[in-house]
């Protein structure tokens, strides 16, 4: 199984069949508090005849494995915890302020050499 996204430890994960899906969440060390967005959390899956199946769930803890809710996850799935708004947004500014603070520190080097002169 590969849990994917706002996790603390993403990646291939060797779990029992018919783990659910909110304790592979917790093998993958559990959500980002504030990165991971709980209303958004997919289930792929691959099923024998090449058909892929998609499914949204909400995170709950609390639910006992069922289908709706907190389905048995099997050999191949693939779990993605989406992220929040503010990680959206915290990722998009850092997108756009890295390159500029790196471009500030440039001019600002130039500056300190051309006022040494």
């Amino acid at each position: 199984m590969n849990v994917a996204g706002e996790v603390k430890a993403p990646g291939n994960l060797s779990l029992p069949a018919n783990t659910s899906l909110t304790k592979a969440i917790l093998a993958a060390g559990g959500i980002q508090d504030w990165r991971a967005n709980k209303k958004n959390v997919e289930l792929v899956r691959i099923n024998r005849n090449g058909s892929a199946m998609r499914r949204t769930f909400r995170l709950d803890y609390g639910e006992d494995v069922s289908a709706d809710k907190n389905p048995p996850l099997v050999d191949g799935d693939t779990v993605i915890v989406g992220r929040s708004r503010y990680a959206v947004s915290s990722d998009a500014i850092r997108a756009v302020s890295d390159p500029l603070s790196g471009l500030v520190n440039v001019l600002t080097l130039f500056r300190l050499l051309d006022s040494s002169n």
